[in-house]
């Protein structure tokens, strides 16, 4: 069979333009991030919030400790992202020993008022751990799992001003190729945490700024 070079030049035309083709379609599938559903409550909710305070967060996963982790990343977080001045931890819990709060107490306006009284804080940060737990991951690794709900309220009201909720795994951060997947819990919730400030600084929070 003779060689036929304009042929071969047109296959291997081809096969790069199939290839191209399949990174392309890879880049579009793994940069189309899922959105972070943000509810603001009512009409007119008071976004002016500068110091906040983070409540410990309410674990209902099956993971003891990721409470404790899930706060220190999120405190990190809110703290690098100067947004808000966040209360030191040790002003809250002796805030928390005072009033004789439990950590299954639910919030009221009084409290909530007392707490901006005593702590001159304008926001109240809280936070639900819904679901961890290590899923399989597109490549066939196992990957972290989270769902959180994190509310702000204006602490000198009670009022809720936004709540957001999200489900991610480490593949959701996926670039290309399988770069950029988070493997690790920790990683993931300072992926969600970032996603989350810059989801509320989106609907208005001023904060400090």
């Amino acid at each position: 069979m003779l060689y036929n070079p304009e042929k071969a030049i047109f296959s291997n035309w081809g096969l790069r333009f199939f290839c191209l083709t399949l990174v392309f379609i890879s880049i579009c599938a793994c940069s189309a991030p899922k959105r972070t559903i943000t509810r603001v409550a009512g009409k007119n909710p008071e976004l002016n919030i500068c110091r906040v305070v983070l409540l410990p967060f309410v674990n209902e996963s099956r993971s003891p400790q990721l409470s404790t982790q899930a706060y220190r990343i999120f405190f990190s977080e809110i703290v690098g992202s100067s947004l808000f001045r966040v209360e030191p931890e040790g002003d809250l819990q002796l805030f928390l020993y005072r009033n004789r709060i439990r950590p299954d107490t639910i919030w009221n306006r009084d409290l909530f008022v007392a707490l901006a009284q005593q702590l001159e804080v304008d926001g109240v940060v809280i936070a639900y751990i819904r679901e961890s737990n290590l899923v399989a991951g597109a490549s066939g690794s196992r990957n972290a799992y989270v769902s959180l709900q994190v509310e702000l309220h204006d602490a000198r009201s009670g009022r809720l001003v936004l709540s957001s909720f999200l489900r991610r795994t480490g593949d959701d951060y996926t670039k290309v190729l399988h770069f950029g997947v988070v493997d690790t819990v920790s990683g993931l919730l300072q992926k969600m945490a970032k996603e989350i400030i810059n989801e509320w600084r989106e609907k208005g929070v001023s904060g400090c700024q």
